[in-house]
């Protein structure tokens, strides 16, 4: 994102959210610019473990078949197995999003926005609050499926 000056020059405009793996960090205020960050960073995580997981399924697949074929094992059964592990897409085999928060608040219709996205990812989100979560942060924080609250830090809800 670009700031223009009245100048016609452009300046980077530094984002509160970054990432690094699967952890990312939310700090400073709650508005648009930050949310499309945050919830672009979320689908980033979501296609790279879909492409992980896609590719790891073939290959589970493959080496059950592979097997079967090996052993000219006629046994339904174990055929069976092979397909429902390939077809499943649970969201215990993914590893959790770690989300950590640091936030004064902010917009409530933007919040809701990530809320739901958050809701909809295959992969479970941890969130973990550092410093404050009030307002908007505070229903962030709370959306995770595992809330872990550092020894010196502010909830609030108004």
């Amino acid at each position: 994102m670009q700031k223009n000056l009245n100048n016609n020059f452009a300046t980077p405009q530094e984002t509160n959210v970054s990432r690094i793996g699967r952890k990312v960090m939310l700090t400073g205020d709650i508005e648009e610019s930050s949310i499309h960050e945050l919830m672009k960073l979320l689908f980033e995580i979501e296609n790279e473990d879909d492409e992980f997981y896609s590719q790891e399924k073939v290959t589970t697949a493959f080496e059950g078949f592979a097997e079967t074929l090996v052993n000219k094992d006629k046994n339904l059964d174990k055929i069976s197995k092979v397909i429902d592990k390939y077809q499943s897409d649970s969201a215990y085999d993914r590893e959790p999003i770690e989300l950590y928060i640091s936030s004064f608040g902010g917009s409530g219709y933007d919040v809701i926005s990530v809320i739901d996205q958050i809701e909809n990812l295959k992969a479970p989100v941890h969130t973990y609050l550092y410093g404050k979560a009030m307002s908007a942060g505070f229903l962030l924080f709370m959306v995770g499926q595992q809330r872990f609250v550092s020894r010196n830090s502010t909830l609030m809800l108004h």
